[in-house]
Protein backbone atom coordinates (compact mmCIF):
# COMPACT_ATOMS: atom_id res chain seq x y z
CA UNK A 1 0.00 0.00 0.00
CA UNK A 2 1.09 3.57 -0.62
CA UNK A 3 1.12 6.22 2.11
CA UNK A 4 -2.21 7.41 0.71
CA UNK A 5 -3.84 4.07 1.47
CA UNK A 6 -4.24 3.29 -2.24
CA UNK A 7 -2.84 0.11 -3.79
CA UNK A 8 0.45 0.46 -5.64
CA UNK A 9 0.65 -0.36 -9.34
CA UNK A 10 2.39 -3.68 -9.74
CA UNK A 11 1.25 -4.96 -6.33
CA UNK A 12 -0.89 -7.73 -7.82
CA UNK A 13 -3.66 -5.48 -9.14
CA UNK A 14 -4.39 -4.77 -12.79
CA UNK A 15 -5.24 -1.13 -13.27
CA UNK A 16 -7.25 -0.55 -16.44
CA UNK A 17 -5.11 2.55 -17.09
CA UNK A 18 -1.96 0.45 -17.19
CA UNK A 19 -3.54 -2.17 -19.42
CA UNK A 20 -4.56 0.46 -21.98
CA UNK A 21 -1.64 2.87 -21.68
CA UNK A 22 -0.56 2.47 -25.31
CA UNK A 23 -4.03 3.19 -26.71
CA UNK A 24 -4.50 6.56 -28.47
CA UNK A 25 -6.44 9.33 -26.77
CA UNK A 26 -7.54 11.39 -29.76
CA UNK A 27 -11.21 11.32 -30.63
CA UNK A 28 -12.14 9.52 -27.40
CA UNK A 29 -14.05 12.28 -25.60
CA UNK A 30 -17.77 11.55 -25.04
CA UNK A 31 -19.99 14.09 -26.75
CA UNK A 32 -21.74 16.68 -24.60
CA UNK A 33 -23.02 20.23 -25.02
CA UNK A 34 -25.11 20.80 -21.87
CA UNK A 35 -23.77 20.39 -18.33
CA UNK A 36 -25.60 20.13 -15.02
CA UNK A 37 -23.30 19.91 -12.01
CA UNK A 38 -24.63 19.56 -8.47
CA UNK A 39 -22.50 19.74 -5.35
CA UNK A 40 -22.73 16.74 -3.05
CA UNK A 41 -20.22 15.91 -0.31
CA UNK A 42 -21.83 12.62 0.65
CA UNK A 43 -20.74 9.17 -0.47
CA UNK A 44 -21.05 8.81 -4.23
CA UNK A 45 -22.48 5.56 -5.47
CA UNK A 46 -20.92 3.83 -8.46
CA UNK A 47 -23.75 5.15 -10.66
CA UNK A 48 -23.62 8.74 -9.40
CA UNK A 49 -25.40 11.13 -9.65
CA UNK A 50 -28.01 8.46 -8.85
CA UNK A 51 -28.05 6.14 -5.82
CA UNK A 52 -25.76 8.58 -4.02
CA UNK A 53 -27.83 9.88 -1.13
CA UNK A 54 -29.46 12.86 -2.80
CA UNK A 55 -33.09 13.44 -1.82
CA UNK A 56 -35.52 11.47 -3.96
CA UNK A 57 -37.09 14.55 -5.49
CA UNK A 58 -33.65 15.81 -6.56
CA UNK A 59 -32.83 12.48 -8.21
CA UNK A 60 -36.19 12.55 -9.97
CA UNK A 61 -35.49 16.11 -11.16
CA UNK A 62 -32.10 15.09 -12.51
CA UNK A 63 -33.56 12.09 -14.32
CA UNK A 64 -36.05 14.40 -15.99
CA UNK A 65 -33.13 16.46 -17.34
CA UNK A 66 -31.44 13.51 -19.06
CA UNK A 67 -31.25 13.78 -22.84
CA UNK A 68 -28.64 13.19 -25.57
CA UNK A 69 -25.76 15.59 -25.17
CA UNK A 70 -26.54 16.40 -21.52
CA UNK A 71 -23.88 15.62 -18.92
CA UNK A 72 -25.08 15.36 -15.31
CA UNK A 73 -22.43 15.06 -12.61
CA UNK A 74 -21.91 15.42 -8.90
CA UNK A 75 -19.10 17.73 -7.81
CA UNK A 76 -17.38 18.40 -4.52
CA UNK A 77 -14.52 20.12 -2.76
CA UNK A 78 -12.92 19.35 0.61
CA UNK A 79 -15.33 20.03 3.46
CA UNK A 80 -12.99 22.70 4.84
CA UNK A 81 -13.54 24.75 1.67
CA UNK A 82 -17.32 24.74 2.15
CA UNK A 83 -17.73 25.41 5.89
CA UNK A 84 -21.12 26.77 6.88
CA UNK A 85 -22.84 25.64 3.69
CA UNK A 86 -24.30 22.31 4.85
CA UNK A 87 -27.78 23.04 3.48
CA UNK A 88 -26.60 24.96 0.43
CA UNK A 89 -25.41 23.34 -2.78
CA UNK A 90 -23.38 24.88 -5.57
CA UNK A 91 -25.04 24.29 -8.93
CA UNK A 92 -23.13 24.92 -12.14
CA UNK A 93 -24.92 24.99 -15.48
CA UNK A 94 -23.03 25.22 -18.75
CA UNK A 95 -23.86 25.25 -22.44
CA UNK A 96 -20.90 24.23 -24.60
CA UNK A 97 -22.20 24.20 -28.19
CA UNK A 98 -20.18 24.22 -31.40
CA UNK A 99 -20.48 28.01 -31.76
CA UNK A 100 -18.17 29.63 -29.15
CA UNK A 101 -20.37 32.72 -29.10
CA UNK A 102 -23.23 30.65 -27.71
CA UNK A 103 -21.33 29.31 -24.69
CA UNK A 104 -22.95 30.00 -21.36
CA UNK A 105 -22.10 29.15 -17.77
CA UNK A 106 -23.90 29.97 -14.55
CA UNK A 107 -22.80 29.26 -10.97
CA UNK A 108 -25.26 29.66 -8.12
CA UNK A 109 -25.77 28.49 -4.55
CA UNK A 110 -29.15 26.86 -3.96
CA UNK A 111 -30.83 25.59 -0.81
CA UNK A 112 -31.17 21.82 -0.93
CA UNK A 113 -34.96 21.90 -0.82
CA UNK A 114 -35.03 24.36 -3.76
CA UNK A 115 -32.89 22.30 -6.13
CA UNK A 116 -35.71 20.37 -7.78
CA UNK A 117 -37.46 23.62 -8.72
CA UNK A 118 -34.64 25.05 -10.83
CA UNK A 119 -35.48 25.73 -14.48
CA UNK A 120 -32.21 24.78 -16.17
CA UNK A 121 -33.22 25.84 -19.68
CA UNK A 122 -34.44 29.26 -18.57
CA UNK A 123 -31.31 29.88 -16.52
CA UNK A 124 -29.00 28.99 -19.39
CA UNK A 125 -31.03 31.02 -21.87
CA UNK A 126 -30.66 34.06 -19.66
CA UNK A 127 -26.99 33.57 -18.98
CA UNK A 128 -24.13 35.63 -20.36
CA UNK A 129 -21.04 34.48 -22.20
CA UNK A 130 -18.35 33.57 -19.63
CA UNK A 131 -14.84 34.97 -19.73
CA UNK A 132 -11.62 34.50 -17.83
CA UNK A 133 -10.10 31.37 -16.34
CA UNK A 134 -12.00 28.17 -17.26
CA UNK A 135 -13.66 26.00 -14.65
CA UNK A 136 -11.95 22.61 -14.22
CA UNK A 137 -13.50 19.24 -13.46
CA UNK A 138 -11.27 16.35 -12.37
CA UNK A 139 -12.73 12.86 -12.15
CA UNK A 140 -11.91 11.43 -8.70
CA UNK A 141 -14.76 8.91 -8.60
CA UNK A 142 -12.94 6.05 -6.91
CA UNK A 143 -16.16 4.20 -6.11
CA UNK A 144 -16.65 3.86 -9.88
CA UNK A 145 -13.05 3.02 -10.73
CA UNK A 146 -9.91 3.11 -8.59
CA UNK A 147 -7.81 4.64 -11.42
CA UNK A 148 -9.83 7.86 -11.19
CA UNK A 149 -9.06 8.35 -7.51
CA UNK A 150 -5.42 7.27 -7.73
CA UNK A 151 -4.46 9.50 -10.64
CA UNK A 152 -7.18 12.13 -10.34
CA UNK A 153 -6.55 13.34 -6.80
CA UNK A 154 -2.98 14.61 -7.39
CA UNK A 155 -4.19 16.59 -10.40
CA UNK A 156 -7.12 18.02 -8.44
CA UNK A 157 -4.77 19.06 -5.63
CA UNK A 158 -2.41 20.77 -8.08
CA UNK A 159 -5.20 22.71 -9.78
CA UNK A 160 -6.68 23.60 -6.39
CA UNK A 161 -3.33 25.06 -5.34
CA UNK A 162 -3.22 27.07 -8.57
CA UNK A 163 -6.79 28.46 -8.36
CA UNK A 164 -8.93 26.92 -5.60
CA UNK A 165 -12.16 28.55 -6.76
CA UNK A 166 -11.84 27.22 -10.32
CA UNK A 167 -11.66 23.46 -9.80
CA UNK A 168 -14.00 20.72 -8.57
CA UNK A 169 -13.80 16.99 -8.10
CA UNK A 170 -16.32 15.27 -10.37
CA UNK A 171 -18.16 12.00 -10.60
CA UNK A 172 -17.47 9.73 -13.58
CA UNK A 173 -16.56 11.75 -16.69
CA UNK A 174 -15.96 8.79 -19.00
CA UNK A 175 -13.00 6.57 -19.86
CA UNK A 176 -11.42 5.33 -16.62
CA UNK A 177 -8.57 3.77 -18.60
CA UNK A 178 -7.45 7.28 -19.61
CA UNK A 179 -7.15 8.59 -16.02
CA UNK A 180 -6.64 11.25 -14.90
CA UNK A 181 -9.57 12.72 -16.81
CA UNK A 182 -9.91 16.49 -16.82
CA UNK A 183 -12.46 18.81 -18.46
CA UNK A 184 -12.30 22.58 -18.98
CA UNK A 185 -15.66 24.39 -19.03
CA UNK A 186 -17.26 26.10 -20.86
CA UNK A 187 -14.77 25.15 -23.57
CA UNK A 188 -15.84 21.51 -23.37
CA UNK A 189 -12.26 20.26 -23.82
CA UNK A 190 -11.26 16.93 -22.29
CA UNK A 191 -7.78 15.61 -21.53
CA UNK A 192 -6.51 12.24 -20.39
CA UNK A 193 -3.26 10.89 -18.92
CA UNK A 194 -1.91 14.39 -18.20
CA UNK A 195 0.37 14.54 -15.19
CA UNK A 196 0.44 17.35 -12.64
CA UNK A 197 3.00 19.51 -14.45
CA UNK A 198 1.27 19.07 -17.81
CA UNK A 199 -2.20 19.96 -16.59
CA UNK A 200 -1.07 23.06 -14.70
CA UNK A 201 0.75 24.25 -17.84
CA UNK A 202 -2.42 23.56 -19.85
CA UNK A 203 -4.48 25.57 -17.35
CA UNK A 204 -2.07 28.51 -17.48
CA UNK A 205 -2.17 28.51 -21.29
CA UNK A 206 -5.97 28.30 -21.48
CA UNK A 207 -6.27 31.29 -19.18
CA UNK A 208 -4.43 33.19 -21.95
CA UNK A 209 -6.58 31.75 -24.76
CA UNK A 210 -3.94 29.25 -25.91
CA UNK A 211 -4.28 25.48 -26.25
CA UNK A 212 -1.46 23.25 -25.04
CA UNK A 213 -1.22 19.59 -24.08
CA UNK A 214 -2.20 18.42 -27.57
CA UNK A 215 -0.87 14.88 -27.05
CA UNK A 216 -3.15 14.44 -24.05
CA UNK A 217 -6.21 16.07 -25.65
CA UNK A 218 -9.01 13.53 -25.99
CA UNK A 219 -11.23 15.93 -27.85
CA UNK A 220 -13.60 18.88 -28.04
CA UNK A 221 -16.81 17.40 -26.65
CA UNK A 222 -19.20 19.38 -28.85
CA UNK A 223 -17.75 17.67 -31.95
CA UNK A 224 -18.19 14.07 -33.18
CA UNK A 225 -15.23 11.73 -32.63
CA UNK A 226 -13.77 12.04 -36.18
CA UNK A 227 -13.67 15.84 -35.88
CA UNK A 228 -12.12 15.59 -32.41
CA UNK A 229 -9.35 13.43 -33.84
CA UNK A 230 -8.85 15.67 -36.88
CA UNK A 231 -8.36 18.73 -34.68
CA UNK A 232 -5.56 17.01 -32.78
CA UNK A 233 -3.91 15.89 -36.04
CA UNK A 234 -3.92 19.47 -37.35
CA UNK A 235 -2.76 21.05 -34.11
CA UNK A 236 0.23 18.72 -33.94
CA UNK A 237 1.54 20.41 -37.07
CA UNK A 238 0.48 23.96 -36.21
CA UNK A 239 0.42 24.24 -32.40
CA UNK A 240 0.38 28.05 -32.38
CA UNK A 241 -3.36 28.28 -33.09
CA UNK A 242 -5.48 29.76 -30.31
CA UNK A 243 -8.06 27.70 -28.46
CA UNK A 244 -10.93 28.62 -30.79
CA UNK A 245 -8.94 29.11 -33.98
CA UNK A 246 -10.58 26.21 -35.83
CA UNK A 247 -14.19 26.27 -37.00
CA UNK A 248 -15.62 22.90 -38.03
CA UNK A 249 -16.80 23.31 -41.61
CA UNK A 250 -17.14 19.83 -43.10
CA UNK A 251 -17.52 16.22 -42.00
CA UNK A 252 -17.95 13.86 -44.92
CA UNK A 253 -17.96 10.08 -45.10
CA UNK A 254 -15.61 9.12 -47.94
CA UNK A 255 -15.56 5.38 -47.34
CA UNK A 256 -16.24 2.73 -44.69
CA UNK A 257 -14.77 4.00 -41.43
CA UNK A 258 -13.17 6.98 -43.17
CA UNK A 259 -14.03 10.69 -42.91
CA UNK A 260 -12.81 13.94 -44.42
CA UNK A 261 -12.91 16.75 -41.88
CA UNK A 262 -12.60 20.36 -42.97
CA UNK A 263 -11.91 23.42 -40.84
CA UNK A 264 -11.89 27.14 -41.48
CA UNK A 265 -9.20 28.96 -39.54
CA UNK A 266 -10.13 32.31 -38.01
CA UNK A 267 -7.66 33.94 -40.39
CA UNK A 268 -9.83 32.72 -43.29
CA UNK A 269 -7.60 29.88 -44.43
CA UNK A 270 -8.93 26.36 -44.78
CA UNK A 271 -7.48 23.01 -43.71
CA UNK A 272 -8.73 19.48 -44.15
CA UNK A 273 -7.58 16.08 -42.99
CA UNK A 274 -8.78 12.54 -43.50
CA UNK A 275 -9.15 10.22 -40.54
CA UNK A 276 -10.05 6.56 -40.31
CA UNK A 277 -11.36 4.24 -37.65
CA UNK A 278 -8.79 1.68 -36.50
CA UNK A 279 -9.04 -1.51 -34.48
CA UNK A 280 -7.13 -1.67 -31.19
CA UNK A 281 -6.18 -4.56 -28.93
CA UNK A 282 -8.84 -5.56 -26.41
CA UNK A 283 -8.72 -3.86 -23.02
CA UNK A 284 -11.02 -3.54 -20.00
CA UNK A 285 -13.30 -0.50 -19.76
CA UNK A 286 -12.82 -0.42 -16.00
CA UNK A 287 -10.65 -2.11 -13.40
CA UNK A 288 -11.68 -5.75 -13.03
CA UNK A 289 -13.76 -5.85 -16.21
CA UNK A 290 -13.02 -8.40 -18.95
CA UNK A 291 -11.12 -7.08 -22.00
CA UNK A 292 -13.30 -5.83 -24.84
CA UNK A 293 -12.48 -4.90 -28.45
CA UNK A 294 -11.59 -1.23 -28.88
CA UNK A 295 -11.69 1.16 -31.81
CA UNK A 296 -10.21 4.61 -32.25
CA UNK A 297 -9.73 7.35 -34.84
CA UNK A 298 -6.38 8.18 -36.40
CA UNK A 299 -5.02 10.11 -39.36
CA UNK A 300 -5.58 8.12 -42.52
CA UNK A 301 -2.25 6.97 -44.04
CA UNK A 302 -0.69 8.55 -47.10
CA UNK A 303 -3.02 11.52 -47.10
CA UNK A 304 -1.58 14.98 -47.49
CA UNK A 305 -3.25 17.81 -45.57
CA UNK A 306 -4.43 20.64 -47.79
Amino acid sequence: MSNTGLPIVGAGLDYCRELAFDQPLIGSAPEGTRWILVEDNGRWGAKAPFASGLPGEVEQWLRGLERPGTRIHLIRRPIADRQGLANTRRVILAATPIDPEQRRMIELDVELDELARLDVDALLAGGSKPSGDPLWLVCTHGNRDRCCAKWGMPVFDALRERAPDRVWQSSHLGGHRFAPIVVALPLGLMWGRSDVDEITAIADALAQGQLEGIEGLRGRMCWPAPAQAAEVVLRRSEPQWGVDALVLDELVEIGPGRRRVGFVIRSGERRSVEVEEIVLPASPASCGDPPEPRRAWAQAPQVAMT
